[in-house]
């Protein structure tokens, strides 16, 4: 009875002793280069994972790497200001370094209509041949003789429109062009003292 008796405490004991591993997880890395369209390295884009692991930004190579991953497959994405966001599939292994190249695509400014007139600030009529130029700059102009200026294709943005002549005070207006919209001035001009 003693051996059987010894025997049932061997397995218990046996059982009670049972190994609980904890996997090790083997990490990675991910590295690579973030282009435009044009082939032009970019800088500052931000580069993030699903699953999360870090956010970094690519140097002034175009350059990035995510050290310390975990094993898998995860999705990696691009984006920076003025261009689309990118995405790509990258299989991670552990003690090896995962290539990635992303190239991302401008995102084509919006353009808007601007339409005004300048006129003499005492008798509000209409000036003609009114030298008009734009900051951001865009293209020099002459009002027409009914004093009007239209100019298609603008970027949308914030602009300062300078207008000058001969005999008057060089006068501006500051407006925001909205995109795929007529962007209406008025813009009066003051005689010389």
């Amino acid at each position: 009875m003693r051996s059987s008796s010894f025997r049932w405490l061997i397995v218990i004991l046996l059982a009670a002793c049972q190994e609980n591993t904890i996997g090790l997880e083997r990490v990675g890395s991910v590295a690579g280069t973030v282009v435009n369209n044009n082939f032009e390295l970019l800088a500052n884009a931000q580069i993030t994972t699903v699953p999360a692991t870090s956010v970094v930004l690519s140097d002034s190579a175009g350059a990035f790497t995510i050290a310390g991953i975990v094993e898998g497959e995860y999705t990696l994405f691009a984006e920076q200001a003025n261009y689309e966001r990118a995405s790509l599939k990258v299989n991670v292994i552990g003690d090896q370094t995962s290539q990635a190249a992303f190239i991302l695509d401008a995102i084509p400014p919006t353009f808007s209509q601007l339409n005004g007139i300048v006129v003499d600030a005492v008798t509000n009529q209409t000036l003609s041949n009114v030298s008009v130029t734009t900051n951001p700059p865009t293209s020099a102009l002459l009002t027409n003789e009914l004093g009007r200026i239209s100019v298609d294709s603008i970027p949308e943005g914030i602009y300062t429109i300078f207008a000058k002549k001969a005999g008057y005070q060089t006068d501006s207006v500051t407006i925001s062009l909205s995109a795929g919209r007529s962007n209406p001035f008025a813009l009066p001009l003051s005689p010389n003292p």
